[in-house]
């Protein structure tokens, strides 16, 4: 069939087929015939119109024709070739075609046609053209080699067309997908796989094991789903984390062969991870408000916008003479002055129409034995299950009781994991003009409209995929009647003329990434407003350090900065600043505020709130060890400071310099058993214990910010 010197080529063009592949084929086959052109015309969706695909004449590449052509098919034939018999082939004199076809092969003096369709037993792929200036008959041994070639063009459009379809997944599909062996080794993987490591092209991947790219093992992973099939023969998932802190949901499917044996597997694996860090802050927003609750220090209701008790603590009843079942029977306006109620109805109302966040303000209260109480309401509206609801934390002022907690909405996470990314396939002309690949359509769509640009602009982009031959990356939206629609698309080089168009739709995917993103911040400011009103409550205990804690927490985010801390330790400091005194909160006020001398058992009172601060803080769940920082801000590096008696390195960075903060505060400000210092003796002090009592950087750092006018300014001398 083949001359000797082309065999080797066609079988070079077999095992990786290219477009150019199907010019030097065509050669071969005109040469081995002695036909004078041939042409390819392919099946696309629609078998009555075939699209150009390459041809040659007389050696060399020609273009698609450009004037409109009247196409050999079925209906200028006469004959449905696609329904005859396996590798029957057609000839024809010119004069016997259509006069349109006629005209336009006399002028390449082509004067007789051979055409023969381009089969497999599954798919119809097109025709082959040939064309020669003689009249002559074929003889049977050319017959016999016409037949050969055409399914030679066959298996070359077949495995072309395969690796098209195989490289538009591997390159598109936004899960990991992963062929792995028996031992875990990486046969084959898609590029999102190989991105999520960093990695271009996943042929780097090949070879290698799952569990040390991604786990940074030397063994498999005792979780990994994969281990789980290995013993079912089922498939299998699960949810883990990778030491960077990432979150994947693997799938694993199991790979059998005929005698039902384990020879491999297929792994689909979705990162997970903003959906998991909204669910963990979910978690820690669910306990601050079981903690809240369970507080002894402050009541607690939770209630309807019409007012009615659907919840509430022990504490708010006790401050009220109820008790938590009675008070459940009631409605706030029951035990609220008369006096008080239009103005907290007021408030309500602005918290309903989303005028207002919160709100805080005294209010008279009546006892269930008729006494009026004065109390300190702050009340903030909560969406639980899809109820809207409202939270009072309340603070009994006559008594000086500490008092606030947060609250805030709560929205019940939605996370739909997709499976798989719904995808349109394209192919894209030149001009900008779009052919869906998997429908069966004739009329062109315009790349432009589906991108929402202008036509300059989507020629422009075709143009530089072509140029470049890289995959080129899309992202627009496109509005509907109900909604606006937002995709991640890609457009990549087919060949010289053509592009192919993969359009993802990443609505729900953005929808939730900015969901969770929104629920993420909601819970850190509802954090940060509660802290904000537990050390509030601390000053109105003590009003001789009011603004100490804010103080103390502003000059020790300072200090940290300038060490280099980063964001995360900053905010924990801050937290922990705002929070180090808590502990007074049980100590008796009296002791406190006590204007001379504390006796020793006093003093001694006083040195345990640290150890009160830990246990009001410890089962709450910071980002940071914000209850450690504050049981340690006053231990001393030479083991002098309680409550542990801990030195140098045993004692943390933050809490080593709460404890300098605290310290230079304490004593630029002043108190009742003493007046302030200045600034500059402040700093001697802490300068001349520096290394003894107090971290020598810490110190530096502090004196270095003060001369620089950055550290807070007492508002009284001595």
């Amino acid at each position: 069939m083949f001359q000797h010197k082309d065999l080797s080529a066609v079988l070079q063009l077999i095992s990786k087929p290219t477009p150019k592949s199907f010019i030097s084929f065509l050669n071969i086959f005109c040469r081995n015939l002695h036909f004078d052109g041939a042409v390819i015309y392919l099946n696309v969706g629609n078998p009555e119109k075939l699209a150009f695909f390459a041809g040659v004449y007389k050696g060399s590449p020609v273009r698609e024709i450009p004037q409109k052509f009247p196409y050999l098919t079925p209906q200028t034939i006469g004959s449905n070739i696609f329904q005859e018999a396996p590798n029957k082939f057609f000839e024809f004199e010119r004069e016997n075609l259509p006069e349109e076809v006629n005209q336009f092969l006399a002028k390449f003096n082509i004067n007789k046609v051979f055409l023969i369709p381009i089969l497999t037993s599954t798919q119809n792929y097109g025709i082959l053209v040939a064309g020669t200036e003689s009249r002559r008959q074929l003889t049977p041994e050319e017959t016999e080699s016409l037949k050969t070639h055409a399914v030679m063009f066959s298996i070359l459009i077949d495995i072309y067309h395969t690796k098209w379809v195989y490289d538009v997944v591997r390159n598109n599909i936004r899960e990991h997908v992963i062929l792995q062996d028996l031992d875990h080794r990486i046969l084959e993987a898609n590029r999102a796989a190989a991105l999520s490591i960093g990695i271009e092209n996943p042929d780097e991947l090949k070879g290698k094991f799952c569990y040390e790219l991604w786990h940074q093992r030397n063994t498999p992973c005792p979780f990994c789903p994969l281990e789980v099939t290995r013993k079912t023969l089922k498939p299998e998932e699960k949810e883990v984390m990778t030491p960077d802190g990432r979150w994947f949901l693997i799938r694993s499917n199991p790979i059998l062969n005929e005698a039902g044996e384990l020879v491999g597997f297929v792994e689909l694996t979705l990162e997970t991870t903003e959906r998991k860090k909204a669910e963990q802050e979910a978690r820690r927003f669910q306990e601050i408000v079981k903690h809240l609750f369970e507080q002894p220090l402050v009541g607690v209701t939770l209630s309807d916008y019409d007012g009615n008790i659907l919840e509430a603590n022990e504490t708010r009843a006790k401050m009220l003479g109820y008790t938590r079942e009675e008070l459940l029977k009631m409605n706030w306006k029951d035990y609220t002055h008369p006096d008080d109620v239009p103005v907290i109805l007021k408030k309500v109302k602005e918290l309903k129409d989303k005028k207002t966040e919160n709100f805080i303000m005294d209010v008279r209260c009546i006892s269930k034995d008729g006494k009026i109480v004065w109390q300190r309401l702050f009340v903030m509206p909560l969406e639980f299950e899809k109820e809207n609801l409202l939270i009072s934390i309340i603070m009994d002022i006559s008594e000086d009781v500490a008092l606030k907690e947060e609250l805030q909405k709560l929205l019940k996470e939605r996370t739909a994991i997709l499976e798989a990314i719904p995808q349109r396939i394209y192919k894209v002309t030149k001009n900008g003009n779009v052919f869906q690949v998997i429908k069966k359509s004739e009329e062109a769509e315009k790349l432009s409209d589906i991108i929402r640009r202008t036509d300059k602009y989507a020629k422009e982009l075709i143009k530089t995929a072509l140029e470049s031959g890289k995959p080129h990356k899309i992202l627009y939206n496109r509005k509907t009647e109900r909604e606006d629609r937002y995709f991640s698309s890609t457009l990549t080089k087919l060949d010289e003329e053509t592009a192919i168009f993969v359009e993802n739709d990443i609505t729900e995917i953005k929808r939730q990434e900015i969901e969770a993103l929104k629920q993420r911040n909601r819970f850190r400011r509802l954090t940060e407003g509660i802290i904000k009103t537990l050390s509030h409550i601390i000053e109105l205990k003590e009003p001789y350090t009011a603004g100490h804690q804010s103080r103390v927490a502003e000059i020790a985010y300072l200090v940290g900065k300038e060490m280099g801390l980063d964001e995360d330790r900053l905010t924990t400091l801050r937290y922990a600043g705002l929070l180090h005194d808590i502990g007074k909160l049980i100590i008796p006020i009296e002791i406190l505020n006590k204007p001379s001398k504390l006796t020793e058992s006093e003093f001694n009172l006083i040195k345990q709130h640290p150890s009160f601060s830990y246990e009001i803080l410890k089962d709450i769940e910071f980002e940071g060890p914000v209850a450690e920082i504050v049981l340690q801000h006053h231990e001393r590096l030479d083991g002098s400071g309680y409550p542990k008696g801990l030195k140098n390195g045993e004692i943390l960075l933050e809490a080593r310099i709460i404890a300098c903060a605290d310290v230079y505060e304490a004593m630029i400000f002043h108190r009742p058993y003493r007046p302030a210092l200045s600034p500059e003796e402040a700093l001697r002090e802490l300068k001349e214990k520096a290394g003894i009592l107090y971290d020598p950087e810490v110190v530096s750092i502090m004196e270095k910010l003060y001369l620089e006018g950055k550290l807070p300014k007492a508002t009284s001398g001595k």
